[in-house]
């Protein structure tokens, strides 16, 4: 079996000693959302806030938070995930899971994987953007879903795809995404389009 690897300091996965794409790479390559107007150092500020959070309810997840290392900017983001936590019914089964996609030719990384209130098990995504990019998430998503399942039996694999939406005053949306076929299609030709480019 050939293997995955991922390298942090350049972002970059491996499959088999091949350079693969990630999600992130196609989606971003794909012009979904236009950041041009936002200056580099907002979007670097935004991107360390969003690891922070992400790392924070990682360590909340597995009861290894210490809220006073955390810097202030990041609490609400915490306290969003856990009000979801409280009110949603989700079971966390696995956090910052590495997959690829033997077939297409991609990897990624997916945030997390849960049991939803409906005892189904799905992708989750979180976000702590300032706005909801809906088509760009929809994508990711179901890259993040075709890739999972596809390395797990069929009682295994998830049948939904959510994004978690954690806002800076600590409240948050969850957004459902159900066209699986039409998503993966469309996440499909972006993948062809950035490896052909």
């Amino acid at each position: 079996m050939k293997s995955l690897t991922f390298d942090a300091d350049t972002h970059t996965y491996c499959y088999g000693g091949q350079r693969v794409p990630s999600v992130t790479q196609v989606i971003k390559h794909a012009g979904l959302v236009d950041y041009s107007a936002v200056p580099d150092w907002m979007l670097n500020f935004k991107a360390e806030l969003g690891r922070a959070a992400h790392s924070a309810t990682e360590m909340d997840d597995e009861g290894d938070l210490d809220e006073a290392s955390l810097d202030p900017r990041v609490l609400p983001y915490v306290g969003a995930y856990r009000l979801f936590r409280e009110e949603s019914g989700f079971e966390m089964l696995s956090s910052e899971e590495r997959i690829v996609h033997s077939r297409y030719k991609y990897a990624g990384t997916v945030d997390r994987v849960v049991r939803d209130g409906q005892g189904h098990r799905a992708i989750l995504e979180l976000k702590t953007t300032a706005a909801h990019h809906e088509r760009a998430v929809a994508l990711q998503t179901v890259g993040y879903y075709a890739g999972w399942n596809s390395q797990h039996p069929a009682e295994e694999r998830a049948r939904r795809r959510y994004a978690l939406h954690l806002r800076p005053d600590a409240s948050y949306r969850l957004y459902r995404y159900d066209d699986h076929a039409g998503d993966l299609a469309e996440f499909l030709t972006h993948l062809k389009e950035f490896c052909f480019d």
